[in-house]
């Protein structure tokens, strides 16, 4: 019974594989001659002749227009030298899988799966490896193509256990090497190491199938190499996954991360893989019905996106009204529509330290409802908040539109005027007392009041203030000056204690 010993990346447990033979003779010695340097056609012939039903394919192969010769080829020794060492190469070992794998895979792999990942990453594998003018394009072919032959390994070894492992893990490679981890204690990557290493294959096929999975953890010679075998099995998957966002989307990352390819340039390279694959499945006894075309993939994933992308902005938009919403709700007065103290103390903060950089120059206009309290008291709360919702308006309609007016509390108003020294602000503030006092408040039950506003003013152009508290302080004792000499009037601070009065209205 042959056992195979797995390497320190494994537990060192002996894995008994006794119906798995080693790959055909012919293959391996093809393999190991065309590593040699100056081997020979002649050399290579000799081999493949003695294997005549690997002589009839690739004569077969040679014949069938798929690479276009100019007459019938009827020697191996021609095959050779039409087809090219590295090409006789792909093919021997790949028609001895497809060969071989039918009588090694248990009953309840689904093998047709199996193969049609295989064949997907060994050409795209190999079409990237083309791309990119790597030495070693056929290299990259035959290990994506042994890249998961661990799995046939591992469904021979724990039987129907092994099928639902795959069957759970879906097209996610990840997913299953975790699973067959937490149940079998190795996965079918260090098993098809090991079974690489038996069959003595050389490093260029054996580094990319041993770091697939983490291409940085590998020697830099081969890095290129094991990415291109990679984004094969990437590629294999968006094909088997019927190009699903998150299998797309992954694919063409890691090809802008580590070759700089563009999104256009990662869907041609599928399209190109489809293309050969589809012309070589009949090569390797691989039924080619089943799977759409690139084209009709990726038109229907864009249409899967799209709707994707409509549906985000959609709720990006109904997000964005709502933060709006909220935002309004955060710095907005409910009874009078006019900015909060919250938006009032930033707002006033913020155009100070403008000022203190030289950006422009804020005014500020304190204003109080004169004999509120009374009306309140006499009418009731809800007749007061609909005075203070028109006196709010009112005061609006004769601002700038670059002034902020908020309600600083109970029936007092606080505007913020830019860029106006003490008479502009002082002349604005008079328009508003004047369109408050001329404006007639319904307040329900047919009642209907009149009130007036007495205004405080400060500027920042006639005293500098040393900080916000100061100027607020200067506007709030200008008010109180109006107040005191009668309401219904304008005051303007000019230096400390001493104020200048503007009675009459100015439009």
């Amino acid at each position: 019974m042959r056992q195979i010993f797995l390497d320190q990346q494994g537990t060192g447990q002996a894995i008994s594989l006794s119906g798995f033979p080693t790959l055909p003779t012919v293959a391996l010695e093809v393999i190991g001659l065309v590593q040699r340097e100056n081997v020979g056609i002649t050399a290579i012939a000799d081999v493949i002749s003695h294997d005549p039903a690997l002589t009839s394919r690739i004569l077969k192969t040679v014949n069938s227009g798929y690479y276009g010769p100019c007459r019938e080829v009827g020697t191996i020794s021609s095959a050779v030298a039409i087809l090219g060492l590295d090409t006789v190469k792909s093919l021997a070992l790949g028609f001895s899988l497809a060969e071989h794998l039918p009588g090694l895979t248990h009953e309840s792999l689904d093998l047709l799966a199996f193969w049609k990942r295989s064949i997907y990453s060994a050409m795209s594998a190999r079409s990237l490896a083309r791309r990119l003018q790597l030495a070693h394009s056929e290299e990259a072919f035959l290990s994506a193509l042994l890249l998961d032959l661990g799995m046939v390994a591992m469904a021979q070894s724990f039987g129907a256990v092994y099928p639902s492992l795959v069957e759970e893990a879906g097209h996610d490679h990840a997913k299953l090497i975790e699973l067959e981890r937490a149940h079998c204690h190795y996965d079918h990557v260090q098993l098809g190491v090991s079974l690489a290493d038996q069959w003595n294959l050389p490093p260029v096929l054996v580094e990319p199938i041993r770091y697939h999975t983490q291409p940085d953890d590998g020697s830099d010679k081969w890095l290129p190499q094991v990415r291109c075998v990679a984004l094969g099995s990437d590629a294999a998957t968006v094909f088997l996954d019927q190009f699903s966002k998150r299998s797309l989307g992954a694919y063409r990352a890691r090809l802008k991360q580590w070759f700089g390819l563009s999104e256009p340039q990662a869907d041609a390279l599928l399209a190109e893989t489809y293309k050969e694959t589809m012309q070589a499945a009949w090569l390797f006894n691989m039924p080619s019905g089943g799977i759409e075309s690139p084209e009709e993939m990726l038109a229907r994933a864009r249409d899967a996106m799209l709707k994707i992308s409509l549906d985000q902005q959609q709720k990006a938009s109904q997000l964005k009204q709502q933060n709006l919403r909220l935002a309004k709700q955060l710095f907005t007065d409910p009874v009078t529509g006019a900015g909060n103290r919250r938006l009032f103390d930033e707002y006033f903060q913020e155009q100070l330290e403008r000022a203190g950089r030289g950006m422009g120059y804020p005014s500020l206009l304190f204003m109080d409802l004169d004999n509120f309290k009374g009306l309140n008291d006499g009418h009731g709360h809800q007749a007061g908040d609909r005075v203070l919702a028109a006196v709010s308006d009112a005061i609006k309609s004769v601002l700038p539109a670059s002034a902020l007016v908020a309600r600083y509390g109970g029936d007092e108003f606080a505007v913020v005027l830019l860029n106006h020294d003490l008479p502009d602000a002082m002349r604005v503030a008079q328009r508003v007392r004047q369109r408050v006092g001329s404006t007639p408040i319904e307040c329900g039950l047919g009642l209907v009041v009149h009130t007036s506003v007495s205004v405080g003013v400060a500027s920042w152009v006639t005293h500098r203030f040393a900080s916000k508290g100061d100027f607020i302080h200067a506007a709030d004792q200008a008010l109180y000056a109006s107040k005191a000499m009668g309401r219904n009037r304008v005051c303007g601070f000019t230096r400390q204690d001493t104020v200048t009065q503007e009675q009459d209205p100015v439009v």
